[in-house]
């Protein structure tokens, strides 16, 4: 008789494939009814849309947060920046549209869903006033996206089907961008890991969630194998890494690099998370005041305080049934989302921090100019070092 547990798994995977179709069926439909007029759509000039603004303005004036337009709208997907000041007053990017977004250190990565033979995304490299200045194509559904302090590298983790491996048809495929040049440098498959001091390696290892430290050559990641899930601590230069412990998904590093937001399944359930936090040189975990399941790769808004992305119904009490945590794909094309904050020391109630909103990070011009000058030097805790 099938346990509860691999019923749970599959009814998972099955729920998974349904939602990845009906991602690219509604990317498909949306193509076709609006293709006569896809630049006027992207940049708001048509069809109802927010007519696009002065993105430079808010990026020079200060700290300002960038994300995805959730508000079901036409201004949906679109990339917007608010000012930390006036975050209810949104400007938006002239023709960009994005299931995912990250921005640090002058750049940033948006990864949309595109159409083709096969379920393939557009990863695009920005300015620091968020305009392209690169474009590739990468395979799969967009998942993730991470970059350097220092704006040199990003991360792109997508969904992918057709590996021989892939149990229940689906596997990760995580690649480190030159955000100068716009190059993949290499996938996360080709690092060689080891783990208790001996080599580890497996036919089914996916990699997912990375989170860079400050000196751009060291990063955390997440690491699936039989079941289990890693964090590893991983060298770009070297292209190797080691295990460090165990039950961490989504890994985000706080800017001093004390501290790692994470994603920790609940027990017995495969598809429930909630936010955790592990200190980083005592391998201490705890929970945070969050008791909401969520679905994201935290962002920080500063040493002590996590930002991530809900259901727009989280705000209802849980005996309501309101609070539900929205995959990767459903907040990428379907649903409404806003933006959380918590401590990160436990204590505390969540507030608030960007209704209609989705993948937001906080930004700041004269922050990223510093962590730009201060590339290779080893900043921030544990720079170059293996916990």
């Amino acid at each position: 008789m099938m346990s509860s547990r691999a019923a749970r798994i599959i009814a998972a995977a099955g729920a998974f494939a349904l939602l990845l179709a009906a991602a690219v069926g509604y990317v498909v439909y949306a193509a076709n009814r609006g293709a006569d007029a896809s630049t006027a759509a992207a940049d708001g000039s048509a069809g109802g849309g927010t007519p696009p603004g002065n993105v430079a303005g808010v990026v020079a004036a200060g700290p300002y947060y960038a994300f995805k337009s959730s508000a079901l709208d036409r201004d949906f997907g679109r990339v917007a920046v608010a000012s930390t000041s006036d975050p209810g007053r949104r400007v938006f990017v002239a023709g960009l549209r994005c299931n995912r977004l990250a921005v640090a250190g002058g750049h940033g990565l948006c990864l949309q869903l595109s159409l083709g033979v096969t379920v393939g995304m557009d990863a695009s490299v920005l300015d620091a006033n968020l305009t392209v200045t690169h474009r590739l194509r990468l395979p799969g559904y967009p998942s993730r996206a991470k970059i350097a302090p220092d704006g040199r590298l990003g991360a792109v983790t997508a969904f992918v089907s057709g590996d021989s491996y892939a149990s229940m048809g689906f596997s990760t495929r995580t690649s480190i961008i030159d955000l100068a040049t716009g190059q993949v440098l290499f996938d996360l498959e080709k690092l060689s890991v080891t783990k208790n001091g001996q080599a580890f390696h497996a036919a089914d290892f996916n990699f997912w969630g990375v989170t860079f430290q400050p000196d751009s050559r060291h990063f955390f990641a997440t690491l699936g194998s039989g079941g289990q899930t890693y964090l590893v601590h991983g060298d770009v230069a070297s292209r190797t890494a080691t295990v460090v412990t165990t039950g961490v998904e989504c890994p985000s590093l706080s800017p001093d690099g004390r501290l790692i937001a994470f994603k920790k399944r609940v027990a017995d359930d495969p598809v429930s998370w909630r936010l955790w936090i592990l200190d980083v040189a005592s391998g201490r975990e705890h929970p945070t005041s969050e008791a909401r399941p969520i679905d994201d790769q935290a962002a920080w808004l500063d040493d002590r305080t996590v930002m991530y992305g809900l259901a727009a119904t989280a705000g209802a009490s849980a005996a309501t049934g309101g609070p539900q945590n929205p995959s990767v794909i459903e907040a990428g094309t379907s649903i409404d989302t806003s933006m959380w904050a918590v401590p990160a020391d436990g204590t505390g109630t969540p507030r608030l921090v960007l209704d209609h909103a989705w993948s937001a990070q906080l930004a700041s011009a004269a922050a990223d100019a510093n962590a730009s000058s201060g590339a290779g030097a080893g900043a921030g805790a544990g720079a170059g070092k293996t916990p």
